[in-house]
């Protein structure tokens, strides 16, 4: 009797999740490019290209783009891929199978076996789907029969089945499974069950107890039989010829069974949701995976990812690197995550809630909540947790707050607790400089603060088993330490490099000497000399940290754009975001946390946990050449000699193969160009213009997001070819066509020097002859032109006598005018001097006044002097100093009026004097005839401006006296004159404003003309304006008048100056 293989089924617990599992779900359609969205199968080749199926054909995915071949097989409803034991690629289609053997270069489509559309012994019969056994064989599908291929896929044997298990559908007939190394197991499309023995090549029926399904598919997944059918997922039971089913998991039409990994499988579904199924000790545990009702046709499952062909495009299936905690609210900003090692939970706090969840099972529950309250902080023991609310600080262990202390009147909101070895309470609190610490057994306080040495405000705090060490946000220092029985901190900080000013750690973490700070400067490192900048190769390192923890040669540490693990001996790094499972990419202070093979990081959404292990990270596949454009145009990037054209515009494509694609970040560089990486980038295109001529290298490397590391660099050598000016070809056709050129020039110069000499030489002869003719006509015009000379000599001889007799004439005509013009120089300066004395008269009159008043002092001096001595018997000394200080002033006064008057008579003729015009007007004012201003009101308004001013001295006195003087005569005894100066611009100006009787209009524009006057004969030379308007346009100024009848006149002087500060 014949051996029967059949399977011992253990009666097995089944549980269905409620909660759906938690995958990645990335989709590709239509259009994201795939050209359609109806996929049939889907596998990958060996250097990683996705490889899809369709009716239209076959299409390859680089991680890039889609590219179709509907060439590529006999026919275009590709119905199966299969990849072989040995990396064959397999493609069966309605009409035979065809290997796809592709490399990065090309695409080869090599037809196997031939398919017919009728049953036919030379050819295949509408394969739908293909299985591979132990032995190499290749068992092909028919609608009512099936093909063993040998394993040179070049002979085969047909086994036909009777009409019973003839298949009506368009993809699916018989499916086969390995029992052992003497059978396989055979399914058809109806629901019978079949024996395959090797040794005979016969195939057996199987009895079938109970109700028969449609069978989509078989699987043998840890030696236990699944059959998927119309009606669902099944355990099939082999007993020698019986077979049966035992257990339905999933209630759905299944169209695919794979394993993911030893412990777990993909269940795909057509009409609903695909399932993830679990081994576990007791049974399975079976959930559905959000987001993927997608009408599955097939899986293939790589490098933890789970493919799909769809009936809406593609799909990819990524397990995330981090799960989430289910709690019993959607959403939950964590403001802090802590544990205690002996401890079975990890505590998290929310705003007003608080949380622990089993660190084994990841079941949460809600153990206290404080309506109202912030809860910012907290720190573990092994049976409860000290945390912060608001003001205060409590102690919670078995259900109840048991200790409090209210620290509201040393500041606001309490924001670290943390706990030493000796199991005091550090406390950080805002608007508090130092920091607290509280000791649980004595419930003393000690407030350490600038009594103790702390003048500043604390933003982290860590207990070592040294001590604690403190951050402060000093002008100076930053990072303090206090031993374990020591009563202060002393300061260990190292000067601040200028552009670390305003340095704020958030978090630090210590060990041995070396410190290391999460700050807004990024991760800055202590060290027993220095503070130095973690610089991480092509990373935002200059973004706020606000949290960090150490793990061996790692640091974990959060910013805005996820969760950082830097081996910071090395520089590697790698990067966990919201792509691979995170909550949120920002993480909190207080939100990473180690626990015994789990990381937790708290996020604003709430809490995400990974299975941890301190490995190194795994190394993301190297990324090839996909495309390279040159201006435009393809050029194949594996050829060994790359040459591009001089000032060309480079586009170059690359890609890992390592899905899916959004997750793979790029960084390249010419080092021939920049020998730095370029930034981390998502962008898989080099784009460049305009190299010049040389040899360069690309250099490309590429990193998967999660636990991965650089790959290795791809690199592409291409030269750039020199310019046409540059090559020798250009220089040899210059040189060519510089001597064509210069033979072609001498030719034709030559030819044109030729006739150039004929046509000259006629014409020498033509102008010889003319110039014979005009010889002997200029010889008789000679002739007669000496004859005309002879008489017009004669002529200008005549002419010359008269003109000499003229010259003699005006030469006394001459002497008589310079005798004339000196006669009227020392006439003007007559006049000049006549004005001059006419203006020593008026000044005569007023010295003669002015003169009396000193010498009345002078008097009174000496009368009081004679007085004194009379009675010198009682001498007064005090007395005799106030007669001598009488005379002392008359002498002043009498000195200053001859000094005035000095200054107006002296006859310098120099320009550079500097002059003060307040000086002048004050010695003008003083020397004038009282006569003339007894009863008139003198008005002064000097400016306080510094100036310069140059110019004659004994001129300028001049000019303020015929102005001021023709002021008081305009008032016959009585009115008011103005006298102001102030700076304009560059421009001094002096205002002499009088209300007097005013100028009439018809004589306006005459006043500055010579010999003008109003006055009686007489009375006046009518020079004094001439005068000064002569003397100030000497000085580069004007004078300008504005009266009015009746009114008044006021004179404008503007004289250049230098403005002084």
């Amino acid at each position: 009797m014949i051996y029967r293989y059949f399977t011992l089924f253990f009666s097995l617990i089944i549980t269905f999740s409620l909660n759906a599992q938690d995958f990645i779900l990335k989709q590709y359609r239509a259009a994201d490019g795939l050209q359609t969205d109806m996929v049939k199968s889907i596998n990958r080749d060996n250097h990683g290209f996705i490889w899809i199926g369709t009716d239209n054909g076959l299409v390859k995915y680089d991680g890039v783009s889609f590219r179709e071949y509907p060439a590529a097989t006999a026919s275009q409803y590709v119905k199966d891929i299969i990849k072989t034991k040995t990396g064959r690629l397999l493609v069966l289609h309605d009409l035979g199978i065809t290997e796809i053997k592709s490399t990065f270069q090309n695409t080869q489509f090599i037809p196997l076996l031939k398919g017919t559309t009728v049953i036919s012994d030379t050819a295949l019969w509408y394969p739908k789907s293909a299985f591979e056994d132990r032995q190499g064989n290749i068992w092909i599908a028919e609608p009512q029969s099936i093909v063993r291929v040998n394993p040179d896929l070049k002979t085969w044997k047909r086994f036909p089945f009777s009409e019973k298990d003839n298949s009506v559908s368009f993809v699916r007939s018989f499916n086969f499974i390995q029992l052992n190394d003497e059978e396989l197991l055979i399914s058809s499309y109806r629901g019978n069950y079949f024996i395959y023995r090797y040794d005979n090549e016969s195939i057996s029926s199987l009895k079938f107890n109970g109700q028969k399904h449609e069978i989509h598919v078989l699987r043998k997944i840890n030696n236990q039989l699944f059959a998927g059918t119309n009606e669902g997922l099944y355990s099939i039971q082999i007993k020698g010829k019986d077979a049966s089913y035992s257990n339905a998991y999933v209630k759905e039409l299944i169209t695919d069974i794979k394993a993911i990994d030893s412990t777990s499988l993909i269940i795909c579904s057509e009409n609903s949701f695909n399932y993830y199924m679990k081994f576990k000790k007791t049974g399975f545990e079976i959930s559905p995976i959000e987001g993927s009702k997608l009408n599955t046709n097939q899986a293939f499952v790589w490098d933890g990812n789970i493919w799909l062909s769809t009936q809406k495009g593609i799909a990819l299936l990524k397990k995330p690197n981090f799960r989430n905690i289910e709690l019993d609210v959607p959403t939950m900003y964590v403001e802090v995550i802590t544990s205690h090692p002996e401890s079975d939970y990890v505590y998290m706090l929310g705003k007003e809630i608080a949380w622990r969840i089993n660190k084994k099972t990841e079941k949460s529950e809600r153990i206290f909540e404080m309506p109202g309250g912030y809860l910012l902080s907290a720190s573990a023991t092994a049976k409860g947790i000290w945390f912060s609310n608001a003001f205060d600080v409590l102690y919670y262990e078995s259900g109840k707050i048991k200790k409090r202390i209210d620290l509201q009147p040393y500041g606001r909101f309490v924001f670290n607790v943390t706990i030493d070895k000796q199991g005091l309470i550090w406390i950080i609190q805002e608007a508090s400089k130092g920091i607290k610490c509280f000791n649980p057994k004595t419930d003393e306080l000690i407030h350490y603060d600038e009594t103790k040495g702390l003048n500043f405000e604390v933003s982290a705090v860590q207990a070592t088993e040294e001590g604690v060490y403190i951050a402060v946000t000093g002008d100076q220092s930053y990072l303090h330490f206090k031993p374990y029985g020591s009563k202060y901190f002393k300061n260990i900080s190292h000067e601040k490099p200028s552009n670390y000013a305003y340095l704020l750690a958030e978090d630090i973490v210590i060990e041995d000497t070396i410190g290391w700070m999460a700050s807004n400067y990024g991760i800055l490192t202590h060290t027993k000399d220095t503070l130095i900048k973690e610089q991480i190769p092509g990373n935002d390192d200059n973004t706020v940290v606000r949290s960090i923890v150490k793990d061996n040669q790692y640091l974990l540490y959060g910013n805005q754009f996820g969760l950082y693990r830097y081996n910071y001996k090395t520089g590697n790094y790698s990067l966990f975001n919201e792509q691979t499972g995170l909550r949120a990419n920002t993480i909190n202070e207080e939100g990473i946390l180690l626990t015994t093979n789990k990381l937790w990081i708290g996020t604003p959404f709430g809490l995400s946990v990974m299975n941890y292990d301190s490995t190194e990270y795994k190394q993301t596949s190297t990324p090839m050449i996909l495309e390279m454009l040159v201006n435009g145009k393809l050029v194949s990037p594996f050829s060994s000699n790359i040459q591009i054209s001089n000032n060309a515009y480079l586009e170059v494509k690359f890609s890992s193969l390592s899905f899916p694609a959004s997750d793979i970040q790029y960084s390249y560089r010419i080092s021939q160009l920049d020998k730095t990486w370029t930034k981390p980038s998502f962008k898989n295109t080099m784009k460049m213009a305009k190299l010049e001529m040389g040899h360069y290298v690309l250099e490309v490397k590429a990193r998967k997001l999660g636990n991965y590391s650089w790959s290795e660099v791809r690199k592409l050598h291409f030269s750039v070819k020199p310019a046409l000016y540059q090559s020798w070809v250009f220089y040899f056709v210059l040189l060519i066509i510089i001597a064509v050129f210069v033979m072609l020039s001498r030719y034709v110069t030559r030819r044109i020097m030729r006739k150039r000499q004929v046509a000259l030489e006629k014409l020498v002869e033509e102008r010889t002859a003319e110039l014979e003719k005009h010889r002997n006509k200029l010889e008789e015009m000679v002739a007669e032109r000496t004859s005309d000379l002879n008489n017009v000599n004669h002529e200008l001889k005549a002419t010359n006598d008269e003109l000499h007799e003229k010259n003699v004439m005006i030469s006394k005509q001459k002497e008589t005018l310079e005798n004339t013009l000196a006669n009227l120089k020392d006439a003007q300066a007559k006049l000049i001097e006549s004005e001059k004395m006419a203006s020593l008269g008026i000044l005569t009159a007023g010295i003669s006044h002015e003169i009396n008043n000193p010498l009345n002092f002078i008097m009174a001096g000496y009368l009081g002097l004679e007085n004194f001595i009379d009675d010198a018997e009682n001498i007064d000394l005090s007395g005799l100093e106030m007669h001598l200080e009488s005379i002392k002033i008359g002498v002043d006064l009498a000195t200053d009026i001859v000094q005035g008057l000095n200054q107006f008579s002296r006859s310098n003729e120099a320009f550079d004097e500097e002059i003060d015009m307040s000086a002048i007007i004050d010695n003008c004012l003083l020397m004038i005839d009282k006569n003339y201003l007894d009863e008139v009101e003198i008005v002064k308004d000097f400016t306080q401006n510094n100036y310069q001013l140059l110019g004659n001295i004994g001129k300028m006195h001049q000019v303020f006296l015929n102005i001021i003087v023709n002021a008081a005569q305009a008032l016959n005894g009585e009115g008011q004159i103005k006298i102001k100066t102030y700076l304009q611009e560059k421009f001094l100006v002096v205002e002499v404003s009088d209300n007097g009787m005013g100028i009439p209009k018809e004589n306006l524009k005459k006043i500055m003309e010579p010999f003008f006057t109003t006055k009686d004969p007489g009375e006046g030379t009518g020079l004094g304006l001439s005068i000064t308007r002569r003397i100030v346009n000497e000085h580069k100024g004007t004078v300008d008048y504005e009266s009015e009848q009746g009114k008044g006149t006021t004179v404008f002087v503007k004289l250049p100056v230098k403005p002084l500060n």
